[in-house]
């Protein structure tokens, strides 16, 4: 019989064996496997982009973009750092790095921005424009209530045909 720790589990194959795991979380007083597995991800990219110096404190860049991924004090930015040390490919993780930290966004928008370079632009979401849309609509008839249904299909005809235009070489 096998025991049930070795029976293949559904899902996404684990990071790290447990052992492994269990030492991570101790060692960076993690209390869930959420927690090491961001700070694992974190140390992936921190090998590559930054060096340590003399004392071994403080982290040094290894090019001046990367001081974008350094708080004030020079502790490491956790979320960020965490997102791109996902990207498997050491080359493409270096080259997205670069392109954040020349951009110089906030966290949140770097995080999105690392998210959609390190998995990639899928299909555009049609139902989700559609949905914005209509917002923006309901929006508009709370504050100007008397806008009839025939001034908004007018004022979207005329976005559709500008939209035209500049689709047009």
């Amino acid at each position: 019989m096998v025991a049930e720790s070795e029976t293949p589990r559904r899902g996404r194959p684990r990071l790290l064996d447990t052992e492994h795991e269990c030492l991570l979380g101790s060692l960076w007083k993690a209390k869930c496997r959420r927690t090491v597995h961001g700070r694992y991800y974190m140390q992936e990219a921190v090998s590559l982009l930054f060096d340590s110096d003399e004392s071994d404190r403080h982290l040094v860049p290894r090019a001046p973009e990367f001081a974008h991924f350094l708080k004030a004090g020079g502790q490491p930015k956790l979320t960020m750092l965490a997102e791109l040390g996902r990207i498997p490919d050491e080359v493409f993780l270096v080259r997205v790095a670069l392109t954040v930290g020349r951009r110089g966004l906030p966290t949140s928008e770097s995080v999105a921005l690392i998210r959609r370079l390190r998995i990639g632009d899928g299909a555009p979401d049609l139902d989700r424009l559609g949905d914005s849309l209509i917002r923006v609509i309901d929006a508009h008839l709370a504050r100007y209530p008397t806008t009839t249904p025939h001034e908004i299909i007018d004022v979207l005809g005329e976005i559709a045909d500008v939209l035209r235009v500049a689709a047009t070489p």
